[in-house]
């Protein structure tokens, strides 16, 4: 079972012996446990590729800074969490919880459970679930703002409070952009970056340039 072959946008399940695409929420679980690879003090690890990159480079530079910030966001919830015992700063606070790499927030218990039980399980499959009625709002209907995708989901009465929308849709973003990539490349239809570029402006597709060069070297 594990000489199961995926493609190069997807990395094997060992649980369920099947191919996720690698920047889902599975995904990036299974590849935060299987493959926490060691780079020099020169160097930092790129999620997204699975690369060590030089901390003085363009990728390097652009991780420590969103590294940064988020250990800004973490150290002014901390501090609001002490100052404040309200009800609504607690939910607040219980939202923010983080949990370890194999392991995913329960909703209902505030606590953290293992992606491999069967609660974790579960709660992946809502959230897979979710996320593919989420794709298929920004791809049928064209939306493009998060606004709008909380209006059709209210109109909808589907209920978002226990997910970080932002989140996913970054992540589906990124696997749009991943799929026409892959697709434009083994379709012969380009052959340079500048031809990647010009298909995916007239396809309406946003990109961001080193997270572009990143995807085409991985593909190619």
């Amino acid at each position: 079972m594990s000489s199961k072959k995926c493609k190069k946008d997807e990395i094997l399940n060992p649980e369920t012996n099947r191919c996720v695409k690698r920047n889902g929420a599975v995904g990036k679980k299974v590849i935060a446990e299987m493959n926490k690879k060691k780079c020099k003090d020169n160097e930092i690890l790129n999620p997204a590729s699975n690369r060590c990159v030089k901390r003085n480079g363009a990728i390097g530079k652009k991780l420590l800074a969103e590294m940064k910030k988020s250990k800004s966001r973490k150290s002014r919830t901390s501090r609001k969490s002490r100052k404040s015992r309200t009800s609504r700063k607690s939910r607040k606070s219980k939202k923010e919880k983080e949990c370890g790499d194999d392991e995913i927030l329960n909703p209902k218990t505030n606590r953290c459970v293992s992606i491999h039980g069967p609660t974790g399980k579960k709660i992946l499959n809502k959230i897979n679930n979710f996320k593919q009625i989420l794709r298929e709002l920004i791809e049928n209907k064209k939306i493009e703002t998060k606004g709008e995708i909380k209006k059709i989901l209210k109109e909808r009465d589907i209920d978002y409070s226990n997910y970080d929308l932002k989140e996913i849709i970054i992540d589906i973003l990124n696997e749009i952009l991943i799929e026409n990539v892959k697709e434009l490349i083994e379709s012969g239809k380009v052959n340079t970056l500048r031809e990647i570029k010009k298909e995916l402006r007239n396809r309406n597709i946003d990109y961001d340039n080193t997270y572009l060069k990143e995807i085409v070297i991985n593909i190619i």
